[in-house]
């Protein structure tokens, strides 16, 4: 492919069509407040309230057949594609986005492409910053965005539309978020930039498979938690892989008593402790969640008994009485109630229903459960199988 640069570089492509291949860097990079580098945010129009929008407009074309332009006979022309590098968003880390329009008709002056953030049409609102690459044939353009940075903690729908021609209806495809379920068995693929002990790995795919639960999840779960630092200590003396905290580990002592416990770690402050991990005066011989194993465990553990707490009777109903899909949401259920207590989760559910992640008191916890489906994901062996871009 020829690459391009994102102003004028080729007479292939007009000024207009440029202009409109920019929108997602706007939309997706952000920086504090309410704009991005590429642009403000909140100068976009608001949508209509009345009537349909300009998306449901091109949606609704995009679902009427194409006429063919020769004879009755002939069948109908091949569609076009759309297919997003990776193939699902991601929600933890900045990442280079490519995405590929391919066309076996061609792809010529007159194919248009728009770009839509939750529900705006954003691809006018700065100048073109995309790098592109057209094939030699002419049937394959890469739109390359790089260094964008998706926010976990808010909605990002991100739609694209392609127009063969001025007059032909658009082809739209949506660039889903990241799924993970707690027991859907991924294996680990990779993991990023962590560089991770392959002994780590082998206990965490060992213990998941022994809880059955999804080792990519509980992957996913270390990254966010520690980022794999088994001495990690947080101010609520959460400590080790999973980050168990005192609470939490008055839940695991009661299946695994033995496990050694340090009684400093509930008499001195989260600073103190850190110190003591930090210059080796305590160590795994004395609190078992420095023990990158037990740590593992213990999380596991720790995820089996939300679960549980979830599945009993009365919470369950709760849980079906606000979700289509009780069975579906178990996983972010038990993944905020990891976070934030089920006390909290509870409370939420019973004021927002399927919303219940939006409470403002569950705002980190919904970036939490965003950032552990996105690493669960894009470590897993089902991402990295279909994630390389052309």
């Amino acid at each position: 492919m020829a690459k391009m640069g994102a102003i004028g570089a080729s007479s292939h492509f007009t000024s207009q069509q440029l202009v409109m291949i920019c929108g997602l860097c706007a939309a997706l990079l952000s920086c504090a407040g309410p704009t991005t580098p590429f642009g403000a945010l909140h100068e976009l129009k608001p949508a209509p309230t009345q009537g349909p929008s300009e998306l449901q407009q091109v949606e609704a074309q995009a679902q009427k057949p194409e006429k063919s332009a020769s004879d009755f006979f002939s069948p109908p022309p091949t569609k076009s594609q759309i297919e997003f590098y990776p193939t699902k968003q991601v929600l933890h880390d900045r990442q280079t986005l490519k995405v590929a329009f391919r066309d076996p008709r061609g792809i010529s002056d007159e194919s248009l492409w728009k770009i839509y953030f939750n529900g705006y049409d954003v691809t006018r609102q700065i100048l073109p910053t995309a790098v592109t690459s057209l094939d030699d044939d002419r049937r394959t353009l890469i739109l390359e965005f790089p260094n964008l940075r998706l926010r976990p903690e808010v909605d990002n729908l991100v739609k694209v539309a392609f127009f063969q021609s001025k007059k032909a209806p658009a082809v739209v495809r949506q660039w889903d978020p990241p799924d993970c379920s707690l027991h859907e068995m991924r294996g680990i693929d990779q993991t990023g930039d962590f560089n991770v002990p392959p002994h780590i790995l082998k206990n965490i795919h060992a213990w998941a498979t022994e809880h059955k639960i999804n080792p990519s999840l509980i992957t996913g779960l270390i990254a966010q938690e520690s980022a794999f630092d088994p001495t990690a200590v947080s101010w609520a003396k959460a400590m080790g892989l999973t980050q168990v905290t005192p609470i939490g580990d008055l839940e695991i002592a009661r299946t695994e008593p033995s496990w050694p416990r340090s009684d400093k770690v509930t008499r001195l402050p989260a600073s103190l402790i850190k110190t003591l991990v930090n210059t080796g005066q305590l160590t795994a011989r004395d609190d078992w969640r420095l023990n990158p194993e037990l740590s593992i465990r213990g999380g596991l553990t720790l995820l089996e008994y939300f679960e549980n707490y979830w599945r009993m009777d009365l919470n369950f109903e709760r849980l079906e009485s606000n979700f289509s899909n009780p069975q579906q949401m178990l996983t972010p259920v038990v993944l905020a109630s990891y976070h934030s207590g089920a006390a909290r989760v509870k409370r939420a559910i019973n004021e927002s229903g399927p919303k219940f992640l939006t409470a403002d008191y569950l705002k980190e916890a919904r970036k939490y459960v965003n950032r552990v489906n996105s690493y669960c994901y894009h470590f897993s062996k089902q991402e990295g199988a279909h994630a390389k871009a052309p």
